[in-house]
């Protein structure tokens, strides 16, 4: 099943959720998952958000009950605007698709409260078959999270830092970024490395199997 811990056959939901929203910021994606959501879910508004300043205002007008959620948004801020969205709105499942097959960031996305993690690889049925699955109150998690669910995960600040240095910013420029010291960054990018046993930025980049058009893998983080 595109490498997702859920085998079963797909049935006609009890009850259709209220509201769904579809955020990513592609809008082939979108397009194409709300006509799947729209062939099922017959009598469920659709909306769509294509940055977190959008998403956040159609979570916060309309209280949606289902969040299909990308985490690489525009606004994110490193991963800050996942952990912000779902702690502002405690009612509403966040179910996480991502491009990104990581188990780290799928272990972070469920400590951050998400309802689960799927991969954009997965089929239409699979993915409506998840979805059903968290809005039935189950967790939809690939196998080797199930298989090992003590792995290693990261802090919010932790992500946050990662996330900027993706987007090449030097310490310095992170630091401004998120209101704190240059000291203060490297504190953390050092406690980053240790977590991922990574020797450089770039290594700790791919560990987490994301890709960084950074220049400045050779700044020191001590």
């Amino acid at each position: 099943m595109g490498g997702l811990f859920l085998q079963k056959p797909l049935k006609m939901p009890a009850e259709y959720p209220s509201h769904i929203v579809i955020a990513d910021d592609h809008d082939m994606h979108r397009d194409i998952v709300k006509i799947i959501l729209e062939s099922r879910y017959q009598n469920t508004r659709i909306s769509e958000a294509s940055d977190y300043e959008s998403l956040n205002r159609v979570c916060t007008s309309l209280n949606p009950e289902f969040v299909l959620l990308d985490v690489c948004m525009p606004g994110m801020n490193g991963l800050s605007g996942v952990y912000n969205i779902i702690k502002a709105h405690t009612k509403t499942k966040f179910l996480i698709c991502s491009a990104i097959d990581s188990p780290i960031l799928v272990r972070t996305m469920l400590s951050f409260g998400a309802a689960g993690y799927v991969y954009k690889s997965m089929t239409a049925n699979e993915l409506l078959c998840c979805i059903d699955t968290v809005l039935q109150g189950s967790v939809c998690i690939p196998p080797e999270i199930a298989h090992d669910p003590n792995g290693t995960s990261l802090t919010r600040r932790q992500w946050e830092v990662l996330g900027l240095m993706c987007n090449g910013k030097s310490n310095k420029e992170i630091a401004n970024a998120l209101n704190i010291s240059v000291d203060t960054i490297k504190y953390h990018i050092s406690e980053l490395l240790k977590t991922l046993n990574a020797q450089s930025r770039v290594h700790a980049i791919s560990i987490c199997n994301l890709t960084s058009p950074s220049p400045h893998d050779t700044e020191i983080a001590k």
